[in-house]
């Protein structure tokens, strides 16, 4: 029985990355946790009063958000491909999915680190919840989206045809009639 790497290793390697990815945000959150934990019960006071809201902001969106929707696109890419027996449809949309996810990240962890730099013009103090009142920069709003619609690419490329005729899986011979299969 070949191995689910050496059968589909595109698939695999794109897993492999949205896997890693995931990990590098929960790190980089869960040291974020740590920290206004620590500065919370006086142990370490790193973290001034007026960054508070930067820290809890990192941690709450690389933790609920970044970490979470990484993790679930890879499992969900492993499942699709492991349950349809096929590799996915067309991996340039893979690619465009994972590069839009990590722009997006990348450009939404500048803003809200910029948060911590007086000399950047830039900060995104608004919680994970995205609380109107309370204003970010552009760029946060604008990575988010890169984010949200990598994973809409995603999404799609899961379910979206694969190509002429239907699927035969290997296993039973059933044919797959629906278009999506």
């Amino acid at each position: 029985m070949a191995l689910f790497r050496d059968e589909y290793p595109a698939e695999a390697r794109i897993i492999r990355l949205a896997l890693a990815s995931s990990f590098v945000a929960l790190g980089i959150g869960a040291l974020f946790g740590l920290l206004q934990a620590l500065n919370r019960t006086g142990v370490l006071p790193l973290i001034s009063p007026t960054d508070y809201y930067t820290a809890l902001t990192a941690h709450g969106v690389l933790l609920a958000l970044i970490f979470t929707i990484f993790f679930l696109v890879a499992v969900f890419t492993w499942a699709v491909v492991r349950s349809l027996e096929r590799g996915l449809p067309d991996l340039r949309l893979a690619k465009l999915a994972y590069g839009l996810m990590v722009i997006g990240t990348v450009t939404t962890t500048v803003t809200i680190l910029g948060g911590f730099v007086p000399e950047i013009p830039m900060s995104a103090d608004v919680l994970y919840t995205m609380y109107a009142p309370m204003q970010a920069h552009p760029g946060f709003y604008g990575g988010l989206a890169l984010f949200l619609i990598g994973t809409w690419v995603a999404g799609f490329d899961w379910f979206r045809p694969g190509g002429a005729g239907a699927m035969t899986t290997r296993t039973s011979g059933f044919r797959c009639r629906p278009s999506w299969c």
